[in-house]
């Protein structure tokens, strides 16, 4: 076909008219400019072929020419044509007559040597060109260069699996806001080519859809150009470019389509169970947990943004709101309604809107040990504007806000809980923040207004002023040497003098100053800090060693009225850091948590126990963080130890004296003092000589550092002869001498003495001093009595609502099992699922 047989190209207003360019030129002048840079690297690549046939045409061009010409050809887009050689003149020529031939194709650029060897020339083929870290460029992302199998002749490249390129696409959007759409390209099918005439001069980009250049022609889609005197563009839910589409309008949008009906579906009926049961926690809890995925459906809540976050919480307040209205402050769930509605506030309001919240609820409800807390921590951890004095404030009005309610409160015992486990708060906020005098003053002066009131003195405000007279009268105070106590000094006894306190420190080294001054640190730290007196040397060079009783008034007269001692006691033991006292066996009140960050001991010798302490457990593992019985004299914590036992002593004086703490002082006394705590033990029994308990306390002490197992065997052995006479009571308490006797066998790792302890508890200490067997000579008979035995006793002990003496004989029923069965530990764990039954169907609470 000839040039002028051909049409010609349309003539539009932006174009002029071109001259006919030659034959092989045409298609690469209609190429549009995505077109040309698509195809730059197949043109590189045949242009590097060229320059090859040139090299070997022209060798005596020198190597700093190819290299100068080569980098001229980089800093350019559009690279100059090479210049044709005379020598290849001729053989383009002669090429002419072939290109009007449709059977096949001349290349004119290609490698000469084809023809002669067959192939591409294995020398002239260009080196990759590397872009650092192992990769090429051209070749895929995840693929290296593998070392192992590339030599000097070819390089193999392998692909990395577990690449950060090669991860799903739930990676790849890991950061990508949840609600943005992508956009991706359209890849043509191939039917739209299929009308297209490969031999005319135009060929249209868009397919079937023309080109509307003129001011005429309309918008099939009704879009409105912005240059159009119709007004702004109205917004489209397409993308403006006709080869983009939105990731999401594929299935997957239908699949979000669906997942965003189902949440509305499930929402709609959260709804209306809220609505059938209003007074239903968990239906309102259901609710508000599911706003997140209403908000956003199918995402995770960690993944929201804060804003997303703070719309979902302005949701779930309303409808906490809502819930609270039906839910009454004396109903089941009440606090956890609360709490959750704090917590999401805390999201929105600022902090000055927030803290009046938390005492607007505060006051309503007074009794909540879980909501105080929650203020608290909120209050202590408030770092916009933090102040020691404001914080401190804080917790006294805490205190005094406690005591207003108790006059109007049912729930005496509770709201006595929460004022003991705020002044806690208090008193360790005050140490962390360093006024170590003034936290254990408070103790002092708290334990001498509950503890050491004089007799007949009623508790009301004038008896407040006689407390802070005895105060700054400076005589000794609980805890202290030779302390008689407030109600010894209102008596007109003889008023001796406090001794001095003053912290005796070692001079600082010179020769090594910072080492030294950071053992005088680490000794401050550890020894105890008790307020100083008026004539102390410390009180002139610091004046915060000497508390005044003005320091300490507020905090004691927001504490006036009443306070258990045996839960105050408890408080004080975890402001020691130091183990609870076990009280399941009298079925007192709950203790403090042990577990609380800000109350807790961060160090590693003391670690938090997470288990309920038993008598025999306090002689055990209770105490393992303290010295043993001697280093206990003479280290920086004799101050601490001494300062706790004086006052345990206070608290067992005779008229007063409590199983529990008596039980707790011996233990302790034996793990800080040693063979003390046997004097303790025997001043207490002549107080008390029909308890069991302190009986099974003074031989385990004995057990543990007096004259060893056989000295305590005679101790148990004497108590269970005399058990028979003490009462019912006692008659049921004798399973914690047989229990804590059984223990003590087992850790000396006599088995044979334990399991005939465990045979005998049916029968009595008789029938334990006349048979001594061994797991393989224990009669059948024996045996069933003393299993029937255990099992009875245990369901007379969970009937009667005595936990404590039940887990008692549970334990000894397990160890019977283990060791009538030559130590099989599966025999006794198949007693646990039973056991487990048994307490839950007796403990269960009334429905």
């Amino acid at each position: 076909m000839s040039q002028n047989a051909k049409g010609s190209v349309p003539k539009f207003g932006s174009f002029k008219p071109k001259s006919t360019p030659l034959k092989s030129e045409e298609p690469r002048e209609a190429k549009t400019d995505g077109q040309r840079r698509r195809h730059d690297h197949g043109r590189e690549r045949r242009e590097s072929s060229h320059r090859s046939k040139r090299r070997r045409l022209e060798p005596h061009e020198s190597r700093h020419d190819e290299l100068r010409s080569y980098s001229h050809r980089h800093r350019h887009t559009e690279k100059p044509e090479p210049r044709p050689d005379p020598r290849t003149l001729t053989q383009t020529v002669a090429s002419d007559e072939l290109e009007d031939s449709d059977a096949f194709i001349v290349d004119l650029r290609g490698d000469a040597k084809n023809v002669e060897f067959g192939s591409l020339h294995r020398y002239s083929v260009p080196t990759y060109h590397r872009i650092g870290y192992g990769k090429l460029v051209g070749a895929p992302a995840s693929a290296k260069i593998d070392r192992d199998r590339s030599t000097e002749k070819y390089i193999t490249l392998s692909r990395r699996t577990g690449d950060r390129n090669d991860v799903g696409r739930l990676r790849l959007m890991a950061g990508i806001p949840v609600n943005e759409r992508r956009l991706r390209l359209v890849a043509p099918l191939a039917s739209s080519f299929s009308g297209v005439d490969v031999n005319s001069d135009f060929i249209s980009l868009h397919g079937d859809c023309d080109l509307k250049q003129g001011p005429d022609t309309s918008d099939p889609g009704g879009h409105v150009d912005y240059r159009s005197i119709e007004g702004k563009a109205k917004h489209t839910n397409q993308p403006e470019d006709e080869d983009l589409e939105f990731a999401s309008d594929t299935g997957e949008d239908l699949h979000s389509q669906e997942t965003e009906l189902r949440v509305r579906q499930e929402n709609a009926a959260l709804v209306r169970q809220t609505k059938e049961r209003p007074h239903d926690v968990n239906a309102w809890r259901a609710l508000v947990e599911h706003q997140a995925r209403v908000i956003c459906p199918g995402v995770d809540y960690s993944r929201l943004t804060a804003s997303q976050k703070r719309t979902v919480a302005d949701i779930r307040l309303s409808i906490y709101d809502q819930a609270l209205k039906h839910v009454a402050a004396d109903k089941l769930g009440h606090e956890s309604l609360v709490s959750g509605l704090m917590a999401e506030s805390s999201l929105v309001w600022d902090n000055h809107r927030l803290s009046r919240k938390w005492q607007d609820v505060l006051k309503n409800t007074p009794t909540s040990i879980e909501l105080w807390t929650l203020y608290l921590d909120h209050v202590q951890t408030t770092h916009t504007g933090f102040k020691y004095e404001t914080c401190k404030a804080t917790l006294v009005q805490c205190l005094e806000i406690l005591q207003k309610a108790r006059s109007i409160s049912q729930q005496l015992r509770n709201i006595q809980h929460v004022q003991i486990y705020v002044f806690l708060r208090c008193t360790a906020f005050i140490r962390d923040a360093g006024y170590d005098e003034l936290a254990y003053g408070l103790w002092q002066a708290i334990f001498e207004q509950h503890c050491r009131r004089p007799l007949g003195i009623p508790y009301n405000q004038a008896n407040l002023d006689d407390l802070g007279d005895f105060w700054e009268s400076d005589t000794p105070r609980i805890g202290e040497d030779q302390a008689m106590g407030w109600s010894y000094y209102v008596g007109g006894g003889d008023k001796q003098a406090r001794i001095t306190q003053s912290t005796r420190l070692r001079p600082i080294d010179l020769s090594r100053p910072f080492h030294s001054m950071a053992e005088q640190e680490t000794q401050l730290a550890l020894d105890l800090h008790l307020p100083a007196s008026a004539d102390d040397d410390d009180a002139l060079d610091d004046p915060f060693r000497h508390v005044m009783f003005t320091d300490i008034q507020d905090v004691c007269a927001s504490l006036l009225y009443e306070l258990p001692r045996t839960l105050l006691l408890d408080a004080f033991l975890a402001f020691m850091h130091l183990p609870p006292i076990p009280n399941h066996l009298s079925g007192a009140q709950a203790h403090m948590n042990r577990s609380d960050p800000f109350v807790e001991e961060y160090r590693a010798a003391n670690p938090t126990r997470s288990v309920y302490e038993t008598d025999y457990s306090l002689f055990q593992t209770a105490f393992g963080h303290l010295h043993d019985q001697e280093s206990g004299k003479n280290s920086s914590n004799a101050g601490h130890l001494h300062f706790v036992d004086r006052i345990l002593k206070v608290l067992n004086s005779p008229g007063t004296l409590d199983d529990d703490i008596g039980i707790y002082h011996i233990a302790f006394s034996a793990h800080a003092f040693g063979p003390g705590a046997l004097k303790t033990a025997k001043k207490l029994l002549k107080e008390h000589s029909s308890s069991l308990r302190l009986y099974n306390a003074y031989a385990l002490a004995e057990a543990k550092v007096g004259k060893g197992l056989s000295k305590a065997a005679d101790v148990w052995r004497t108590a269970l002869g005399m058990s028979q006479n003490f009462g019912e009571n006692a008659a049921e308490e004798h399973v914690l001498l047989w229990h804590g006797w059984a223990h003590s066998c087992l850790a000396n790792g006599d088995e044979d003495s334990a399991l005939n302890l465990l045979l005998a508890m049916g029968d009595g200490i008789e029938a334990f001093a006349q048979k001594h067997e061994n797991c393989s000579g224990i009669l059948p008979s024996r045996r069933l009595k003393s299993t029937q035995y255990l099992d009875t006793t245990l369901e007379r002990m969970m009937y009667q609502g005595k936990p404590g003496l039940a887990a008692c004989f549970a334990d000894c029923r397990m160890w019977l099992e283990y060791l009538a069965n030559e130590n099989s530990l599966h025999a006794a764990l198949e007693l646990v699922p039973r056991l487990c039954v048994a307490v839950t169907r007796n403990l269960a609470p009334a429905v």
